[in-house]
């Protein structure tokens, strides 16, 4: 295989990964009613339907660990918020790995390259 053959692969391993993790991803946030972090899901269907809990002023949410909480109309925004400060850190290690292959000098430099959008 040659490098080229390799980052071609690589970049679209990439794709696949960034598509499937971007579907559901969990963040990590913080409430004012609750003293630890919690954690939701944070796909964009999922924004939306918090934006949506936001301006129905629905009382309560159901977390990523199913945990039913109560919710203000300020959590929402903070929970929105987080949201979309994941997405971005999530596209800044897609660009980052897409460097990464692009830069490739040998093929030694692209066997141990794993995705990992957690970090």
């Amino acid at each position: 295989m040659t490098l080229e053959e390799l980052q071609a692969l690589k970049l679209s391993d990439l794709k696949n990964a960034f598509e499937e993790y971007m579907q559901r991803p969990v963040v990590k946030t913080k409430i004012e009613s609750s003293k630890a972090d919690i954690l939701v899901d944070g796909g964009y269907i999922d924004k939306t339907n918090f934006e949506n809990g936001r301006d129905l002023e629905l009382p309560s949410i159901r977390t990523a660990d199913n945990q039913t909480i109560s919710l203000k109309v300020e959590d929402y925004d903070r929970i929105i918020n987080d949201i979309l400060t994941n997405g971005l850190r999530i596209y800044q290690k897609k660009w980052e790995y897409e460097n990464t292959i692009n830069s490739a000098e040998s093929l030694t430099d692209l066997d141990d390259l794993v995705f990992n959008f957690d970090e």
